[in-house]
């Protein structure tokens, strides 16, 4: 359940429409804390409001309609855009890591109503975000981990796209085609070089006999800690469990149970009890550390893998 704070917060409406695609923010492993200093930018933005986006790289094509907005962390500001033209060889610039540009942002607009972006990542976040109908939102939590995206497209009324918080992303494309449809990520997942996740294939397939539409769109959930290796796609309607691992090259077309390792086309489970660090060669104190986080997210009430 979302506490009081969420649904008096700038995420109120993302939240509640996430629910009704079947993603519940509050569920253990997918949270997404809202900012102590919300900054919210209403679309179209005024000439404060663009010189904010501006300063910490987010851009904005296309027409916004009513009730859009976009929730940033005040606390997280791109201070310096530097370009040097170095005529002695021997002068250098320093600059403090922290405050480098961290956004690179674009977000295509259609002209539709109640849309909501929230932004968190405190690390380097590079996107083009597509939002083409009413009601849509992309929540993307905090994380010190680089999250590069190609593109992230949503299409039907009232679907969306949540990361929660510590999520990494090398390359991925979500993609959303359908009414209260939803693409979710737990907490710490990492997504490996062009991994694609689609909540809906691109075009119907039609039943002739009974004119039935086979196969409508679907929320997709990543449970938290999973890991989907370089060029695996998800499917629609997919459920991966905590801490599992999908293959290089994978397709799941079917859930994939957590602390379990998947691979093939279509990806089958080739290892049990098992999960994954973000460290190459974890100590004996961090593979327990994996471990326990995993069993605390599995034993919550609501979770189920």
């Amino acid at each position: 359940p979302m506490t009081d704070t969420d649904l008096r917060g700038p995420l109120a409406r993302p939240f509640a429409n996430a629910v009704l695609c079947g993603v519940d923010p509050g569920r253990p492993g997918f949270s997404v804390a809202p900012p102590k200093q919300p900054l919210v930018v209403d679309l179209p933005p005024t000439a404060e409001g663009a010189r904010l986006l501006q300063e910490r790289g987010i851009a904005i094509a296309g027409a916004s309609g009513k009730g859009c907005r976009i929730v940033l962390d005040a606390a997280q500001r791109q201070r310096y855009q530097v370009a040097i033209a170095a005529r002695e060889p021997t002068r250098c610039v320093v600059l403090d890591a922290a405050q480098r540009q961290r956004y690179q942002v674009s977000v295509e607009l259609f002209g539709h109503d109640d849309q909501t972006i929230g932004l968190f990542a405190a690390g380097i976040l590079q996107a083009h975000l597509r939002l083409e109908h009413h009601g849509q939102w992309i929540v993307i939590g905090a994380t010190p981990w680089p999250l590069y995206f190609q593109r992230i497209v949503v299409r039907g009324r009232d679907s969306g796209v949540l990361l929660a918080d510590g999520c990494s992303s090398n390359g991925a494309i979500l993609t959303v085609h359908g009414d209260r449809t939803a693409i979710a990520l737990g907490q710490d997942c990492m997504l490996s070089h062009e991994v694609e996740i689609a909540a809906s294939d691109e075009h119907a397939i039609i039943g002739l006999d009974d004119l039935a539409w086979l196969n409508p769109p679907k929320t997709v959930t990543i449970g938290p800690h999973a890991w989907l290796g370089a060029h695996a796609s998800v499917l629609k309607g997919v459920a991966i469990g905590a801490g599992a691992i999908l293959g290089t090259r994978s397709v799941a077309s079917r859930d994939i149970p957590a602390r379990s390792a998947a691979a093939g086309m279509p990806a089958k489970v080739v290892r049990e009890n098992v999960t994954w660090s973000r460290h190459l060669a974890p100590d004996e104190a961090s593979r327990k550390l994996e471990r326990d986080r995993l069993d605390a997210w599995l034993a919550a009430p609501g979770q189920q893998g």
